[in-house]
Formats: C-alpha cells, structure tokens, sequence
C-alpha cells in the first residue's frame, strides 16, 4: 500500500498539513491588508510560501466548502449544500484523503469537521453523542481522529476518538489542537510513511462572548477598531463582538508554535503547510453579518503554501483558487494521480513558478437563506438576521 510513498527505505512524497481555520476572512490577516491586529508567523509562511490573492469561497458556508475541499466535486453533485448533512465515502467515492491513504499516507483529523448531520441527524444511533463521528466510512478516509462534529464549548474543549467517550482538555480548543498536531507528529517523525495532517480549529465562530474569546487575547485587540468603508454608523456587528472574533490572534500564536517544532524536528525540509478558511463573515459591510452571501467579505479567504525548498517562495499569485482544487492541486504537489471525477484544477505548477491557467471566472452559489436548515425569509426578517437567499 505504500510502494509509491517509500521507495528504499526513503520517503518519497512529502508530509502535508492543512490548517483549516473557520470563517476567518481574508483580511483580517495582515499579509492580506488587515489594520487591527497582526498575524506575523502566518505572515511568515506568507513571506516564504505562495500566497493566493484571490481565494475563494464558492458557497461561503462551513459544510459546503468542506464538502468541496473533501470531494473536489461541486454541492449539486455531491448533495452538500447546506450544514449538518451526513457524508460519506460511500456517497462520494474517492475523496481526497481516501487517494492520499491509498498511496500510502498516514492520515489524521484534528478538530471541527462539520460533514456530519450531527445534533440535527435525530434517527442517528449515537444520538446521545451526536457530535461523534464513528470509524468507517463517515470520516472519508482519515485514520487518526481527535474530532467532533459541531459545538461551541471553545473554553471547555472536547472531542472524540474511536469510542463515545467525550474527552476534556480543560484548556482552550485552539490550543488543545495544536497540542495534539505536535504530539501526532511526533509520534510519526521516526517513521517511513508520509502523513497527511488536518487541523481545524473552530473559532472564530459566534457565540461573539467574552467567555468564549482565548484567555488573554482580547486584551491585545484595540478598543478602537478600523471598520470596512462599507460599515455605517447603524452597524449590526458590536465593537465588542469583533473584538473577541479579532483575538484569533491566539492561532496565529498555535502556527508559530508548530511551524517551531516542524523546524528543530528538522520536519519542516519534507512538508508542506497549507493555511486556508472555509469562509468569511461580513461583520457589518453592507448592513450584513454572518455569511451566505457574494460579498467580498464572505468568499475571500486566506490561502498560502508553505514548503521550503519545495515550492516558491515570497510568491503572491492572483489566479482564482477555488475549494474545487484543492484534491487535484494536492495531488499534484504530491505526485499522486487525482481520481477522473474531480471538477476541480491542478494548480500544482503554479507553486513551483510554472504556467498560469486561463480562468476568469469562479461559479459562486448559496441554496438556503440559513446556514442550518432549508429556509427563506420574509426581506425584513432577512434584514434583521443580516441575510437573505440568493443563487
């Protein structure tokens, strides 16, 4: 099984790790032009990596983006078009860590997964623990697991395993994750297989209260912040609540802690990092908060590829990169055949300062004006909730 990932004795194809943070807007990183706070250890892997300038969220909704990242396929195709709806590899066949495990990767989820229909899967046998994720095909492929489905608990932190018992870090979910990361890691350094790591923390997604902020981290946000231009005096988003989404500082602290231990570990020479988001939120623009819409805000997101002497370096590429291309795009970087049904690009080349491609557009799409359930609004309800279906 893993002949094309070891050859001699040596690994051949590199570690992966993507970092999958959640509805963290492009701008709101200072290598994308944020002014409130800085992020410089993600601005480092910027510096040194590729960044993509133009990201974007194609349906700018947790599931869906994770349902196209995972499939390569898009939402009318897989079925993934709204929250908390199971998927699995039997529904969508050769997803992207099922390709990677098949060639030989050790594969690990950290974290929030959110592909699963959760508290809201009531026939579910596990219903009790409905946000466990059971071995088999509901995880895609993925071996290790520290996960679970949905919860907002960030400050009390738990997880899953292989079992239904519900594991407390007692330390913060960001934190507790990255811990994991290092210790899974670890565990492998002395191996001969690659290993394909995700880590998804949850925040930065509402509830915006102080308890639920990063010890710490609130205090170094301004209490004066700079707004978007398109932000009016009659803004639904609270200073306070951007204030505690703004103390996503604490993940730009987990990346330098484990981009460190990749670099003593001397790791750091065969993997690639990947920092990436599921979607953005609109935090007043426009009148609006939370997402589902076309916005800027909401469909641009952070996208940068670090890997030190295996792809480019200090690279801003203005290509459009869609989550569609993701399982082509890493395959490629991996030398690994992607399957005939992706509808997404490699875009491998130009990580390596070849080619360009001839897109010029992206399809945006949204199916239900609530990011839960199937639903329209009347437009003062839309208004009063900050959104409102589109297609």
């Amino acid at each position: 099984m893993g002949k094309t990932a070891v050859k001699n004795g040596r690994q051949t194809h590199p570690n992966i790790i993507f970092i999958l943070s959640n509805q963290l807007r492009a701008d709101e990183c200072s290598c994308y032009g944020a002014e409130n706070i800085s992020t410089p250890h993600i601005d480092r892997l910027a510096e040194n990596g590729v960044t993509f300038t133009n990201a974007v969220a194609t349906c700018p909704l947790c599931t869906p983006y994770r349902g196209m990242l995972m499939s390569s396929r898009y939402p009318t195709h897989t079925g993934i078009v709204a929250n908390f709806v199971d998927v699995t590899s039997e529904q969508n066949p050769n997803c992207l860590v099922e390709i990677f495990s098949q060639h030989g990767y050790d594969t690990g989820y950290i974290g929030k997964w959110h592909l699963s229909a959760g508290r809201f899967g009531c026939d579910s046998p596990y219903f009790r623990h409905a946000e466990y994720v059971p071995p088999g095909p509901s995880r895609l492929g993925f071996n290790y697991w520290a996960a679970y489905n949905f919860h907002l608990d960030f400050n009390d932190y738990w997880y899953y395993e292989d079992d239904l018992e519900r594991r407390y870090s007692n330390r913060y979910e960001t934190d507790t994750q990255f811990d994991q990361a290092i210790k899974f890691i670890k565990k492998r350094q002395s191996g001969d297989r690659p290993s394909f790591l995700f880590v998804s923390p949850h925040p930065h997604h509402p509830l915006y209260r102080p308890a639920k902020a990063p010890p710490g981290y609130m205090e170094k946000v301004p209490e004066k912040l700079k707004w978007r231009r398109n932000v009016s005096s009659e803004n639904p988003r609270t200073t306070e609540e951007m204030r505690i989404y703004l103390a996503m500082e604490n993940i730009d602290d987990n990346v330098d802690r484990l981009i460190a231990f990749l670099e003593k570990s001397s790791l750091i020479q065969n993997t690639i990092v990947i920092f990436n988001s599921d979607h953005g939120e609109m935090h007043g623009s426009h009148g609006r908060i939370n997402k589902l819409v076309p916005y800027r805000e909401t469909i641009m997101v952070p996208l940068i590829f670090y890997g030190p002497g295996r792809i480019s370096e200090g690279v801003r590429i203005e290509e459009i990169y869609t989550p569609l291309d993701h399982l082509p795009t890493l395959s490629g970087l991996a030398g690994i055949p992607a399957p005939d049904n992706v509808e997404g690009i490699d875009l491998s080349d130009l990580l390596f300062g070849k080619g360009r491609t001839d897109r010029e557009e992206a399809l945006l799409m949204n199916y239900t004006s609530h990011w839960n359930r199937f639903t329209s609004q009347t437009p003062e309800e839309a208004r009063r909730l900050g959104f409102r279906c589109w297609l």
